[in-house]
């Protein structure tokens, strides 16, 4: 029975668009950092995102993540997100999602220039509560950017610094039923450090992504992202 309602739910996102269509989203973003010792930190991240135009899609995320700096350029992370997703004409969706992840980080001179790789694997434990069915799905993601430091002195309380990257999403095991699926995003933003601990960043992203896993990138938002870091 539960896979009949699964089948139901990718046969619903299937009809609801077969056309190309473009949102515009707004996500607000705050990070807390703890900082342990010289190697470890834990970071508590809530977000919260919404489409500008239909007040039947939102999301609300909570990352709690722990990093390890192996090296002075590698960095180990896991983490647990839990997430709940209000999606119209599908049905809403509450996400345990365990993560593992690596990061490598390529520093150029004394600025704080610095070019990075961070890939992670996760397992996306949904429960569709409208439809009482669930599913495990298993992604990874691979992000590649760049953050460079708009002054010679670097990342000194009261600089300013650029970022970009891009981060496609891989479906491992199928894609599951949800309205952004495969997505890639491709991000750039500006950032200002206030003081020795805290961080502000505007982002403007650009999203593609599919209705379903057999369409084409259909989907296309434009994402503003609002953060507050608290780094130490």
């Amino acid at each position: 029975m539960r896979l009949f309602k699964l089948f139901v739910l990718a046969l619903t996102i299937t009809t609801v668009n077969v056309r190309s269509q473009t949102t515009t989203q707004v996500w607000i973003e705050q990070m807390y950092g703890i900082r342990f010792n010289t190697q470890a930190v834990l970071s508590i991240d809530p977000t919260i995102s919404a489409l500008t135009s239909d007040k039947e899609w939102w999301s609300v995320d909570v990352n709690s993540n722990f990093e390890y700096a192996v090296t002075p350029n590698i960095d180990l992370h896991t983490a647990v997100v839990l997430s709940y997703t209000k999606q119209r004409e599908i049905s809403d969706v509450f996400e345990v999602r365990p993560v593992l992840g690596a990061r490598y980080t390529l520093y150029i001179g004394e600025a704080g220039w610095r070019w990075y790789a961070f890939g992670r694997y996760e397992v996306r434990a949904m429960d569709y509560t409208e439809a009482d069915s669930s599913i495990i799905k298993q992604r990874a993601r691979l992000r590649v950017g760049t953050l460079v430091p708009l002054g010679p002195e670097g990342l000194v309380p009261g600089s300013t610094y650029a970022m970009a990257d891009v981060e496609p999403f891989f479906n491992l095991d199928g894609a599951p039923p949800e309205r952004y699926n495969d997505r890639i995003l491709f991000r750039v933003g500006l950032g200002y450090r206030l003081d020795r601990l805290w961080r502000v960043e505007v982002l403007y992203c650009y999203q593609a992504s599919r209705t379903t896993y057999l369409s084409g990138f259909d989907n296309e938002s434009n994402i503003l992202r609002f953060r507050i870091r608290l780094v130490p």
